[in-house]
């Protein structure tokens, strides 16, 4: 920490309301810092250029937007920046603040000594960080044995090999956690606060949070805990899981230490990509054995099903002029709730969206599973008389929590967007398309539904229908199926697949046959896949 001539260190809060941080800067001030308190830019700014800042604390009151703003004002070089305390009322992204990321996300409220270790950055644990073992963890990404057993010996090493007092790995579902180095077990409510302190530390930066939940029963107690995550994470930033490194009191964690978690979070998830894969294909199997046309999970109609009727209901409804809607609703931040208390959770929200939907519509109307969401094919009715619909099962949500199994209650909202079938040229994807749309829509309005009145730019569209039904469901590799063409060219067709392993959409180019036996086609075929594959950048596409 810098000190000033005196032999003291000075501290910058900015915090609009000065008593949210009176208890941490009495703090501070007895070991030695000076503080100074700031509510807006021009007071950081003056007394930036006034005194030698080595610490710098963004208070609870103020909010991620005016944070960012104030870092943004302030324009620090790499070198100049002081460190970084970001203070949040538990909100795992506040510590991600634009091109800005906070040293240390604390939640309030954290305990005093937790906030003097952390803007004095001195470790209060007594195990420091010794070299890692690289070849440890190498080996302990390549699973061997049952899921649960491999997880726990991953967890064990990453313990060792960082030299913390615990490591959580936590999966895609509720379910799927292992702790090693805990002194206890935890309860499900605690499962959510453990998953809750794992997310904001796999955002970059170290959290400290008070109340020992996984290092309790260590010995030397302190009354706080520090974490460092990691997603694992597939190509195209698919998250299948999280880890977490967690140590009594405070320790600062390392760059070095955060790049090699993550380095490690990414090989992890192409093991586990690949030992998905055949129970994927199996269940999958069993499943359409089983339920024929519906949604094995949700008791509806399936996407495939959906299509098919939607297809043959529009051509009726053009032939005989009559109306044709389709709604779409979507559970707002299901992916935050999958995050928060597992794919179980969010999977049972789902599925009680689809129960509702199909207790208030009529038993004429289509109800069915689309995508992340549930569509709903409304024969003979209006747009508005669809909303109305749709409304009450909007209401129903807001009225009530959602219980998951575990006990946890969710405050569940929906967004729903509406689509008529409007003239001759649409179709059944055109017109779920725009209903998608105007769900997107829908996030932006008060009360989250919106109706498309019209299709944009049907004029110029161009029906999009299957592929050749001899590649349409085709496995590529064990990894890839191919679902519907999206579009083709003299060099080969482009489709719509799913990747079994990550569960994510992707686009699958399939050569000519006319083309296959041809060595420089071929030769211009790889070429273009290691062109693609080279390309990395957030506004294109993996």
């Amino acid at each position: 920490m810098d000190t000033n001539r005196f032999g003291r260190f000075d501290v910058l809060v900015v915090e609009p309301d000065a008593s949210a941080t009176a208890s941490a800067r009495a703090a501070l001030e007895k070991v030695g810092a000076r503080c100074f308190v700031v509510a807006d830019l021009d007071d950081a700014k003056r007394c930036l250029a006034q005194h030698r800042i080595g610490g710098m604390i963004l208070g609870p009151s103020l909010s991620t937007r005016g944070a960012r703003e104030l870092l943004d004002g302030l324009a620090f070089s790499p070198q100049q920046r002081p460190r970084l305390l970001r203070m949040s009322p538990r909100d795992p992204s506040a510590g991600r603040l634009g091109d800005h990321v906070a040293d240390v996300l604390t939640y309030v409220p954290v305990l005093d000594t937790a906030v003097v270790s952390a803007i004095g950055m001195k470790s209060s644990a007594e195990t420091l960080s010794g070299p890692t073992h690289v070849a440890a963890l190498v080996r302990a990404s390549s699973l061997s044995g049952g899921i649960g057993e491999s997880m726990r010996e991953v967890a064990s090493t990453l313990r060792m090999a960082f030299s913390t007092d615990a490591c959580v790995i936590v999966g895609s579902s509720f379910g799927d956690a292992w702790i090693v180095g805990t002194g206890a077990s935890l309860s499900q409510t605690e499962l959510v606060e453990v998953r809750e302190r794992v997310l904001g530390a796999a955002r970059g930066r170290t959290v400290v949070v008070s109340g020992e939940m996984v290092t309790r029963g260590a010995q030397g107690a302190c009354g706080f805990e520090s974490y460092l995550g990691a997603r694992i994470i597939g190509p195209d930033n698919v998250r299948i899981g999280l880890i977490a490194l967690v140590q009594r009191g405070f320790r600062p964690f390392t760059s070095e230490e955060r790049d090699l978690l993550e380095a490690f979070g990414r090989r992890l998830a192409i093991e586990l990509s690949h030992r998905g894969v055949k129970d994927h294909l199996v269940a999958e199997l069993d499943a359409t054995r089983e339920a024929g046309g519906l949604d094995p999970m949700l008791g509806v109609w399936s996407e495939s099903t959906l299509l098919r009727l939607l297809e043959m209901l529009t051509a009726s409804a053009q032939r005989n002029q009559s109306p044709l809607t389709v709604a779409v609703v979507d559970v707002r931040e299901l992916g935050r709730i999958n995050e928060l208390y597992g794919h179980e959770a969010g999977d049972a929200v789902l599925k009680h969206v689809a129960e509702l939907v199909v207790y208030i519509v009529r038993q004429s109307d289509v109800v069915a599973r689309f995508r992340g969401g549930i569509a709903v094919v409304f024969n003979d009715t209006s747009p508005g008389d669809a909303a109305t619909v749709i409304k009450r099962v909007q209401r129903v949500f807001a009225s009530e929590d959602f219980v998951v199994d575990s006990g946890v209650a969710i405050h569940v909202e929906t967004r729903s967007g509406i689509a008529a079938l409007e003239r001759e040229g649409d179709n059944a994807e055109s017109l779920l398309q725009r209903a998608v749309d105007a769900a997107r829509a829908a996030a932006d309005t008060k009360e989250g539904l919106w109706t498309s009145t019209q299709p944009a730019g049907m004029e110029d569209a161009m029906p999009v229908g299957p592929g050749d039904e001899g590649l349409r469901g085709l496995t590529l590799g064990g990894m890839y199926r191919l679902l519907h063409e999206i579009g083709s060219g003299g060099g080969g067709g482009v489709y719509r697949g799913e990747d079994l392993g990550l569960n994510r959409p992707v686009a699958i180019k399939v050569l000519n046959p006319e083309q296959a036996h041809s060595e420089e086609a071929n030769e211009r075929f790889r070429a273009e896949a290691a062109i693609l594959a080279a390309l990395r950048h957030p506004n294109l596409v993996q």
